[in-house]
């Protein structure tokens, strides 16, 4: 099989597999936030353990690189947690959706901080995004007057998250260390912090049932699944065609919200995700666009030099 299509496939599984650990997440709802993100954490660095020690052989502690590492950890658990805070109160759809704007964080991040150039069509994916994201709190904010802002506070928990996982994707673009290190980091790091957040429910003796316990195992495992799938797919396929690729969650997951969670949507909140569905895909398509032409106009140079070394001679 072709490594392009070994990419694709890899990369619509990993969004598949986000897909169904935000399920679980949403059905786990009785189980404190702080234990589920301590099991996939001690299942993530227990996984990137091992596969390093197998596979990859990199050195895990690099003093150079520690404090960094920790920082990218600390960023991570927000984004982590934040998300799943998030999945409990607010339909998976609408999440899933906001969340698929990383990518437009990304390049308004990268331009701030490091100063990148930015593309036009990004500007304006980036405006339609933020107007896509009203759009879906306008529901919520009338529940104000009946003294009910758990949604909006769930959306407000998205968008930051979305904002944090825009930061380590750049993080970890910029700091060099392989991908199995990083994983490891995230899930040690993520183990502490959710382990310091569960000690007041660990105190008061909370009882999970084996459904719950199930859920959670379910989690861990899709959400580490789906990492190593993206990772891989990245090093097989171009970064932008991974990036309308991964949105393939966001059908699956409002397949969930109808099909298992019985959700009913309104058509404001439905034209809300559209709008930021669009603006994501046409980013997408551009950037594919955009590097096609690019490396056509790179051919085409190649092309001209080996046809005038040929006249010369």
């Amino acid at each position: 099989m072709d490594d392009k299509i070994k990419g694709f496939l890899l990369t619509a599984c990993s969004g598949c597999c986000f897909a169904c650990a935000s399920l679980f997440v949403k059905l786990a709802a009785d189980v404190p936030i702080s234990f589920v993100v301590l099991s996939r954490a001690i299942f993530q660095t227990l996984t990137a353990a091992i596969l390093n020690g197998i596979f990859f052989k990199n050195k895990l502690f690099d003093s150079a690189l520690l404090f960094i590492l920790i920082i990218f950890g600390l960023l991570c658990f927000l984004t982590i947690y934040g998300i799943y805070l998030a999945f409990q109160t607010i339909p998976l759809g609408e999440a899933t959706v906001i969340l698929s704007t990383t990518p437009i964080f990304v390049s308004i991040l990268d331009r701030i901080i490091y100063k990148s150039s930015i593309s036009i069509p990004t500007v304006i994916s980036a405006v339609l995004c933020c107007t896509g994201v009203v759009v879906l709190c306008i529901p919520n904010i009338t529940l104000l007057q009946h003294h009910n802002i758990i949604n909006l506070l769930g959306y407000g928990i998205i968008t930051f998250s979305t904002i944090c996982q825009a930061a380590t994707f750049i993080q970890a673009k910029h700091i060099g260390a392989h991908y199995v290190v990083l994983v490891f980091y995230l899930g040690i790091t993520n183990t502490i912090l959710s382990f310091v957040m569960a000690i007041p429910d660990i105190s008061h003796r909370i009882q999970i049932s084996s459904t719950d316990l199930l859920w959670v195992f379910l989690v861990s495992f899709f959400a580490v699944a789906g990492s190593l799938c993206l990772n891989s797919g990245l090093q097989l396929e171009k970064a932008a065609v991974v990036a309308l690729v991964r949105n393939i969650d966001i059908p699956v997951a409002y397949i969930f919200d109808v099909c298992i969670l019985h959700h009913e949507f309104n058509v404001v909140s439905i034209a809300g995700g559209v709008v930021i569905i669009l603006a994501i895909g046409g980013s997408g398509f551009w950037n594919v666009y955009y590097e096609q032409s690019k490396q056509d106009v790179e051919r085409g140079k190649c092309i001209s030099q080996q046809d005038l070394i040929k006249y010369s001679e």
